[in-house]
């Protein structure tokens, strides 16, 4: 009983201290977003016609002028990686790691303090922010509908959704590598996967797919039904200034696809921190102020890393051979991978003639994935490619 009590508060001590630890950045935060709501009142006052006019949206200046928004979201993801450093750097060190480890608490419960510890902080002073822009909106005139709240939602989640996928991001791959270095470049191989494996899909499509157009590559990609590979900016492509402006004038709808970002960053969020905590539970001590020792990291990015070396080596076949990628197209592919997977495994590997026999070893698999990939988009999708949509299938040509 006693134990349980102990382990409860060295827990919350944790917890407290990983917050005063990350505190700086929601502060700045919070003033940000109140300066933009100050700024709105000002406007709002002295041009009564254009702000009635436009409905003053939740965060107007935030989503709408130019640059401001990718601006915004920036500033979230670095400040998710910044508290990641902060709150996981003791990983690094042999010393520190081990009088971490010797507090008397499990991995565990030191994996999940720190995580919730850099994640409080900033969602609480999002959802403050937002509370009183919306206060803000309230006592300048303008009706709280159900669609105000909707937006107001909408843009609350979404820049919560940003930092904790990047906060979340960062603290798994820093918990689980050797150094700041590879914890930098690991954490930025990872965060545009999505975007490049959707590249690579759409542009497979229409560059192997028999009879594929670009309209009809740019239709297949995930991202246009489902905004799944842009986690770092949750509105995707779906909010534009044109929306904004006739959301309150006119009959259009927030739909599940403006959702979709949100819920994605979200649902990776809550993937990685279980695999970033099965790695940090099987982490080895000795490793930490090594180089290439992260046995699992190091794999995964270096599969990563050669997925992309070979993406970019057939887009630069698929210029000269629009539309008759083939076998000679695949091979390139698995070529462009194996020696980058062989590089990156020599640079980053701790025992390099080693590595290089693993990266030959692990190849096959690799190349017969690959292949199942080439022969889907050889073979048009199961005949997706000349699937014909009944009449009444068909809302405009």
């Amino acid at each position: 009983m006693t134990l349980k009590s102990s382990s409860h508060k060295q827990f919350t001590a944790m917890f407290k201290q990983s917050m005063r630890h990350t505190i700086v950045l929601p502060v700045l935060a919070f003033m940000c977003l109140m300066f933009f709501s100050i700024n709105e009142s000002i406007f709002s006052v002295n041009n009564k016609y254009y702000a009635h006019d436009r409905g003053l949206f939740f965060w107007d200046d935030l989503r709408i002028f130019g640059g401001i928004t990718e601006i915004a979201n920036i500033c979230f993801v670095m400040a998710g990686v910044v508290n990641a450093m902060l709150l996981f750097n003791f990983v690094w060190s042999k010393k520190q790691t081990n009088v971490i480890f010797s507090l008397g608490m499990s991995r565990r419960d030191i994996y999940f303090a720190k995580l919730l510890g850099g994640l409080t902080p900033m969602v609480c002073s999002i959802v403050f922010a937002g509370f009183l822009e919306a206060l803000n909106c309230f006592v300048c005139g303008f009706d709280l509908t159900a669609r105000f709240f909707a937006m107001a939602a909408l843009v609350v989640l979404q820049y919560i959704a940003v930092y904790m996928f990047t906060f979340i991001l960062s603290s798994a791959v820093m918990a689980n590598t050797c150094n700041v270095a590879e914890a930098l470049i690991f954490t930025g191989a990872l965060a545009v996967f999505g975007t490049a494996l959707e590249n690579f899909l759409g542009l497979s499509f229409w560059e192997l797919t028999h009879g594929a157009s670009i309209s009809q590559a740019e239709e297949i990609g995930l991202s246009a039904k489902f905004n799944w590979s842009q986690p770092f900016n949750a509105f995707g492509g779906y909010f534009d200034e044109r929306f904004m402006e006739i959301y309150f004038k006119e009959d259009v709808h927030i739909t599940f696809n403006h959702w979709s970002g949100i819920i994605c960053a979200l649902i990776y969020s809550v993937i990685i921190v279980l695999l970033g905590y099965l790695g940090f539970k099987k982490r080895r001590n000795e490793i930490s102020g090594t180089w290439g020792r992260a046995k699992g990291m190091n794999e995964i990015i270096s599969a990563i890393v050669s997925f992309y070396a070979a993406t970019m080596c057939s887009f630069i076949i698929f210029d000269s051979t629009h539309g008759n990628g083939g076998l000679h197209t695949f091979f390139i592919f698995a070529l462009a991978f194996l020696i980058t997977n062989i590089i990156f495994r020599l640079i980053f590997g701790y025992k390099r003639k080693k590595e290089l026999k693993v990266a030959l070893k692990h190849f096959p698999v690799y190349f017969v994935g690959f292949a199942a990939l080439f022969i889907v988009f050889s073979a048009g999708l199961f005949g997706y490619s000349s699937y014909m949509p009944e009449k009444n299938e068909v809302e405009s040509i």
